[in-house]
């Protein structure tokens, strides 16, 4: 295969990936009538640990049995840290739209810079300021409108205390990506996800593991709803990641990730009959220009 060929094809693994993580959100949402946030997060990141044992447990073997004690403590805070953001996230999308869920967590590659700028004394680009500047008016579009608020969201703010949680997630993430394989960095992290998820389940759910509970895996759309997150969305998009990433440069791979709340929006809007107004056409479309703009000249972005 030529070099065009491999990058054409890499495109089209990452924007496949891409679309695959803008469908969760219309998919969350749905399962969020049937499940609360807390189970939700235990399910589809205990199935996916599991499946991914199945797929990659050599990798993860071989690469457990020469784990680092540090790179170990640092999986395990990002694990944690993925239960917070990823809680926050869904607790948010029972409240708001999906649409509007994805715009807002996509700001966390603005959030990169602001952790490092707060925490490691980097420098901020002006462009980057400009960018959560113009991003956080297209958060208040899509949230109030054209007119003052009259009444509080706790959901935008949920959503975007996530997106800041992304903002150290995908720091760590690029650190730890550097010392071990991306299967068995990702099987680890949903692995620790699932674990801190289900022991705060038995303080936060009456219906985990119930008669109840199970009783709704019978109904087909729920069970489709479950497969296509489970499947697409985390597993398979994040091996497309891993593979389309090998042949492109990280400026055309961030230009392509900065598609997934597009993404979102298409899928929450024509399949799951959700409405998009004017103002939330304009403060979306603030929001994918700051991060185009933020995107040139920083490689740092990564999906949510």
């Amino acid at each position: 295969m030529t070099r065009n060929k491999k990058e054409l094809h890499s495109i089209v693994l990452l924007v496949l990936a891409t679309a695959f993580w803008g469908s969760t959100f219309a998919f969350t949402k749905a399962l969020t009538n049937a499940y609360l946030p807390i189970d939700l997060i235990t399910i589809r990141f205990l199935i996916t640990a599991l499946m991914m044992f199945f797929i990659f447990h050599r990798s993860i073997m071989t690469t457990y049995v020469h784990l680092k004690k540090h790179v170990l403590f640092y999986l395990i805070i990002l694990g944690v840290l993925n239960f917070f953001a990823i809680y926050l996230q869904t607790l948010g999308l029972t409240e708001i739209a999906a649409t509007n869920s994805g715009f807002i967590t996509s700001l966390s590659v603005l959030f990169v810079p602001l952790v490092e700028y707060v925490f490691l004394k980097k420098t901020i680009m002006k462009r980057t300021g400009i960018a959560i500047v113009v991003s956080l008016v297209g958060i208040y579009l899509m949230s109030f409108g054209f007119a003052l608020p009259t009444q509080f969201v706790p959901g935008d703010t949920l959503t975007l205390i996530s997106a800041m949680l992304y903002g150290f997630f995908i720091i760590l993430v690029g650190y730890l990506s550097k010392q071990i394989p991306s299967a068995p960095l990702m099987f680890t992290v949903f692995l620790i996800t699932s674990v801190v998820s289900f022991c705060a389940s038995l303080f936060l759910s009456d219906d985990f593991l119930s008669p109840q509970f199970f009783t709704q895996f019978l109904d087909p759309m729920i069970l489709f709803n479950w497969g296509f997150l489970i499947i697409f969305g985390t597993i398979i998009s994040y091996v497309f990641m891993g593979l389309g990433q090998k042949n492109l440069d990280s400026q055309t791979s961030a230009l392509i990730y900065i598609l997934e709340p597009v993404f979102a929006t298409v899928i929450a809007v024509f399949f799951f009959g959700e409405t998009f107004f004017l103002y939330k056409i304009i403060g979306a479309f603030l929001i994918l220009m700051s991060q185009v703009g933020a995107s040139r000249g920083d490689s740092r972005i990564a999906p949510t």
